[in-house]
């Protein structure tokens, strides 16, 4: 169909004798925009940034499952998630159903295995693994388009914690302030954590990803 296309363009020049090549540029801009929307490989771009959690119709939706975005940054920002997943077994967890999930980057994990003694993911308890995995995923679809400002709303996780999202009714008034969709794991003593957001509202196949800014924390439950 692209190939289709760009011939019919070229026919045109050739019948008018010249095509100005900036209607061309901007054919194939469009053309390459859409490959790449439609696809869960991000071709060096970074995450969808959405300062002012406009929802973005198609940047913001990826044609994969959780887990093949995860995935598909394996090799970059993802590795110790997605091994934590692979080892735990989660991954049809990240691939069915309707789920709201809250990922780690690389140096978050990095962060947890140093302050609970392991000095890789192979060397964490399974089930305590699992357990704090879960402790990240929510069910049901969370955007923050659909949330309201300032009001917190309280959610039982996949594991035994208890989590809480909120969309700040403050604005973001630069790219270094992201954190307006704050989310925490909540105890007895109320809030235990609490941290926002370096971007969010991705969309996938099986509900929304967000990337936390930093791990959570629950006393010493998951240190």
């Amino acid at each position: 169909m692209i190939m289709k296309c760009f011939k019919l363009l070229v026919c045109r020049g050739h019948q008018s004798r010249f095509t100005p090549f900036w209607k061309l540029e901007g054919f194939l801009i469009v053309i390459s925009i859409s490959v790449v929307l439609t696809s869960c490989n991000f071709i060096g771009l970074d995450y969808a940034y959405d300062f002012k959690y406009e929802y973005a119709t198609e940047f913001g939706k990826h044609n994969c499952t959780a887990y093949e975005f995860i995935a598909s940054r394996a090799n970059d920002d993802f590795t110790l998630m997605k091994e934590a997943i692979d080892r735990t077994g989660l991954k049809e967890v990240f691939e069915d159903s309707i789920y709201t999930y809250f990922i780690l980057e690389n140096e978050d994990w990095a962060d947890y295995l140093t302050s609970a003694r392991y000095s890789s993911i192979s060397q964490v308890p399974e089930g305590k693994l699992r357990e704090y995995i879960k402790g990240y995923i929510i069910p049901g679809y969370y955007h923050t388009a659909e949330l309201t400002p300032g009001l917190a709303t309280r959610v039982n996780t996949l594991g035994k914690y208890v989590m809480s999202v909120e969309v700040a009714d403050d604005v973001p008034t630069s790219s270094q302030n992201l954190h307006r969709f704050r989310v925490s794991w909540v105890g007895e003593q109320d809030l235990l954590s609490n941290q926002g957001c370096k971007s969010s509202n991705i969309v996938v196949n099986n509900g929304i990803v967000h990337v936390l800014h930093e791990r959570l924390v629950y006393r010493a439950a998951v240190q």
